[in-house]
């Protein structure tokens, strides 16, 4: 599996947790997310890959969350 995904997931949901951008409950409900996609990706008979597109955009909600919509990309 690919790591960078879940460092990047984990290190969002920390620091938009201590710099309040949103509680404890989408915190939850982001992880529930993650879990699902983890896990049930596999229990589907799918491969364990298929969640990693779902994890790139929780990733990316995350980003927009935790930094607001400024983001310069050149």
């Amino acid at each position: 599996m690919m790591l960078l995904p879940r460092i990047a997931f984990v290190i969002l949901i920390v620091v938009g947790l201590r710099g309040g951008d949103f509680g404890t409950g989408r915190a939850l409900l982001f992880v529930a997310v993650w879990i699902l996609a983890l896990v049930g990706f596999p229990l589907l008979g799918w491969s364990g890959y298929a969640g990693i597109p779902v994890e790139v955009v929780l990733d990316i909600i995350l980003i927009l969350t935790v930094f607001g919509g400024d983001i310069r990309i050149r």
